[in-house]
């Protein structure tokens, strides 16, 4: 994932934020949010999305995630897939 200070975000031109590539949007050095790319997809099916993804940020809030517990979780997960594999 691609870091950007959020001061160079309105520089960017289509052709670089449409690689596809997510990007951690940051200012000062200290993230502030994520600019994650969709395919063309139809209208309802984009607004449906965004309602998840709503739906999930909020989850997340309300769990008091914080940073040290998603890379706890991340771990966890990529444990989980090592044995699964093996």
């Amino acid at each position: 994932m691609r870091r950007i200070d959020i001061h160079e975000l309105p520089d960017q031109t289509d052709d670089e934020l449409g690689t596809g590539e997510a990007y951690r949007v940051e200012r000062g050095g200290r993230t502030v949010g994520f600019l994650v790319p969709v395919k063309r997809i139809d209208p309802e099916e984009s607004e449906r999305a965004f309602e998840a993804f709503e739906e999930l940020v909020e989850q997340t809030r309300a769990s008091g995630a914080n940073l040290e517990r998603v890379r706890a979780w991340t771990t966890l997960n990529e444990s989980d897939k090592s044995v699964a594999a093996d």
